[in-house]
């Protein structure tokens, strides 16, 4: 990640320090994967002169995906108001918040803009609007669900025109004021913590060396083993996933037509009265079955959250799912009726194959074991970032 020259540097380091969160970083790079970007914990500290007769500190981000003009958010800049409360002099607080800036996209973009401003209201303008932004109602939390786009830039439109009217440029100071790049396609992003430190005294500098900082409970920064209490920080936890589709919850197109189809195999392989000769299966699986789960590709496809690669994975994974429960078989009738006599019936699955655009050859079993190791990598970072509502 490097600095990008959108504001001048006053008392910012210009590029992130970083913390690794585990032994092996994920790395994402464009279109290898899903990414997320978390406000994991924050500090304000003030003192000095500027501070006489100022109570209001505002905590602003702005994030931009610099996708192309297919995307609802493309190339513009999506800023919050993540929360804005009263402040006192010579006191360093927790601000108490870990927004979702980003929830888990694709990485189909080039490079990601991330900036964080603290600025103290010389005047208070802000003071009465304090309770309504500090309960999140300005925070445009990136993701590509249906109707997010436009939620994220009504609320950013909402932001800009607040800080324009009640925090004139020249009535703002900042504490913290920080913009960066996160080059996607060269370097890639890397899981883990990315501290950004402020200072606004010379009697505080940002250490130039002998840092050696690591992160506490309940996301305390420390260095050299002591809590850091001078400086303003915030610390950016990044998460990074070769899989999202636990991630993603509701009444989802494709994962309804999933069931469908699942439930539609079931039930005709638990039927015990359902005539099951070779003809009649393979007729019910060629024209009931198949047709069903090649819709599910298409939808998909046309599903903005996944990328190619897991879109053929789930692809896949539906086609083996439906096709272990053709091949299980039928329950024997236990009320004194005659079961129906089954006739082996081997599916032709290079047919199958063919029909559903998959390739012939193809050895599908290493793909699904790998996508199934990434499914579990990734619930378990998903947990640490909390549940999502958003999604669907």
């Amino acid at each position: 990640m490097k600095e990008t020259p959108l504001y001048p540097s006053i008392g910012t380091n210009s590029a992130p320090y970083f913390i690794a969160s585990s032994s092996e970083p994920e790395i994402t790079h464009t279109d290898q994967g899903y990414l997320s970007v978390q406000v994991y914990s924050a500090q304000a500290a003030f003192s000095g002169p500027w501070w006489i007769g100022a109570r209001t500190l505002s905590i602003v981000s702005q994030v931009n995906l610099h996708l192309d003009a297919s995307n609802d958010l493309s190339n513009q800049d999506v800023r919050s108001i993540i929360q804005t409360r009263e402040i006192e002099k010579d006191n360093a607080v927790q601000l108490g918040f870990s927004p979702m800036l980003v929830d888990f996209i694709p990485a189909k973009m080039k490079k990601l803009s991330v900036s964080i401003e603290y600025l103290v209201n010389a005047r208070n303008y802000l003071r009465d609007l304090a309770g309504l932004i500090a309960d999140k109602s300005l925070l445009s939390t990136i993701s590509f669900a249906p109707g997010s786009a436009m939620v994220a830039k009504t609320l950013s439109g909402l932001s800009e025109k607040i800080l324009a009217s009640f925090l004139p440029a020249e009535e703002r100071k900042p504490i913290l004021q920080f913009s960066g790049d996160f080059n996607l396609a060269l370097d890639g992003i890397k899981s883990g913590y990315y501290v950004i430190l402020g200072s606004h005294s010379s009697k505080n500098p940002i250490p130039t060396d002998g840092l050696k900082l690591e992160i506490g409970d309940g996301g305390i920064l420390k260095n050299n083993g002591e809590v850091v209490t001078q400086l303003s920080y915030v610390i950016l936890k990044v998460g990074c996933v070769k899989a999202i589709r636990d991630r993603i919850s509701g009444q989802s197109e494709w994962r309804r037509k999933l069931r469908e189809v699942k439930q539609l195999v079931q039930d005709y392989s638990e039927d015990p009265f359902v005539e099951k000769e070779k003809n009649p299966r393979k007729e019910f699986w060629e024209k009931s079955c198949l047709p069903k789960l090649r819709d599910i590709s298409a939808l998909l496809k046309a599903d903005p959250n996944f990328l190619d690669e897991e879109i053929d994975l789930i692809y896949r994974q539906a086609y083996r799912e439906c096709l272990e429960i053709i091949n299980k078989e039928s329950p024997t009738v236990r009320s004194g009726l005659k079961p129906m006599v089954t006739t082996t019936w081997q599916i032709d699955t290079q047919n199958d194959l063919q029909f559903l655009g998959i390739p012939v050859d193809e050895d599908m079993e290493p793909k699904l074991t790998m996508y199934a190791d990434r499914l579990g990598k990734a619930k378990r970072v998903f947990r640490e970032f909390g549940p999502n509502n958003e999604i669907s």
